[in-house]
């Protein structure tokens, strides 16, 4: 075997490798695209209890335009731009999942972004997007109505 077909090997090994680790991260089930919540975050308790009924159009279009081209219109992380994400986009209809994420941690996710493992933008203060910590929290409400609707566990 001459070098040259020694090098296309190596470089054929090395990408079925680079494609296996790639596929074995973003298909990990329980993983998200931050699991590095710092204590503190992970501890907070959302600050507000419901959104009021005339205000859910508001967070639906909020939404539409901030979440849904990731995490799909109807939340289950299937949007446009989710095949782009090494990890997928969480579906938030998935209830067993939510349980185990407190309001903290997904309030971190949205402030802070997915960090260096997806391309989820952050959303908090001083970010491109520059949310308030309020509208934030109410976000966060929104996301657990997919959870809560009939049916919607996968």
């Amino acid at each position: 075997m001459t070098i040259l077909h020694w090098n296309r090997a190596l470089l054929a090994a090395l990408a079925c490798c680079a494609l296996a680790c790639a596929m074995t991260a973003s298909s990990s089930p329980g993983q998200s695209a931050r699991d590095d919540v710092p204590e503190e975050y992970a501890e907070l308790t959302n600050p507000f209890e419901e959104i009021p009924s005339g205000r859910i159009r508001y967070w639906e279009r909020q939404y539409k335009a901030q979440c849904a081209r990731c995490h799909g219109i109807d939340g289950r992380g299937g949007g446009k731009y989710a095949a782009e994400q090494w990890v997928p986009p969480r579906n938030f209809t998935d209830s067993a999942f939510m349980a185990t994420r407190s309001d903290g941690q997904l309030f971190y996710q949205i402030r802070s972004g997915g960090g260096e493992r997806s391309g989820m933008p952050a959303y908090g203060p001083g970010s491109d997007i520059s949310w308030s910590e309020e509208k934030i929290w109410k976000m966060v409400l929104f996301l657990r109505r997919f959870a809560a609707a009939p049916g919607q566990d996968e």
